[in-house]
């Protein structure tokens, strides 16, 4: 039988045992996404979610959602309806890629619908500045923001952001 050896390096005047990893810097979003998600049980309002929201997501969040960039007060008000929908968020898998990206999977149902969203975060300063979905579930949130759209009122801030969209684009084709 072989002795089996640690390797260890001597850094700045320490010894070090390097079988030990050192958490990449994106991990700091570990506690902060956890809670966030937490929040989606089912029973809460966004005034419960707003202080975990604004934990985990920078004040310049760009999501993008079917190709199209969201910003943080725009996600705010899907969150919101999310919420009121009574959607419950359980996170399914994390990674935590490097010291600026993590990528986790998050299950969301409401007794009625039932989906899974795959995203890339880019983290800077211990918050989420840029979520990109994954190429497998791209379009979830799209029909996520579409059902919501199609049970709203038309006074919702979806629908009419929906219709500012659609007004907008009117007027850059002409």
């Amino acid at each position: 039988m072989e002795p089996t050896h640690s390797l260890r390096t001597l850094s700045a005047g320490t010894l070090q045992d390097s079988t030990r990893s050192a958490k990449p810097l994106s991990a700091s979003i570990e506690a902060s996404l956890c809670n966030y998600l937490g929040a989606f049980d089912g029973t809460k309002n966004f005034v419960h979610l707003r202080p975990f929201f604004d934990d985990l997501f920078a004040d310049n969040l760009i999501h993008m959602m079917d190709g199209r960039a969201i910003d943080k007060r725009c996600f705010a008000r899907i969150n919101q309806r999310w919420l009121d929908e009574g959607m419950i968020a359980s996170l399914e898998d994390v990674f935590f890629v490097d010291d600026d990206h993590a990528e986790y999977t998050v299950h969301w149902s409401n007794g009625t619908r039932s989906m899974v969203t795959h995203v890339v975060a880019f983290v800077v300063d211990g918050k989420i500045v840029l979520v990109k979905p994954c190429a497998e579930t791209e379009s979830v949130f799209a029909n996520m923001i579409g059902e919501c759209q199609s049970t709203s009122n038309v006074r919702h801030p979806l629908h009419q952001f929906q219709r500012f969209r659609r007004s907008l684009a009117g007027r850059l084709v002409k």
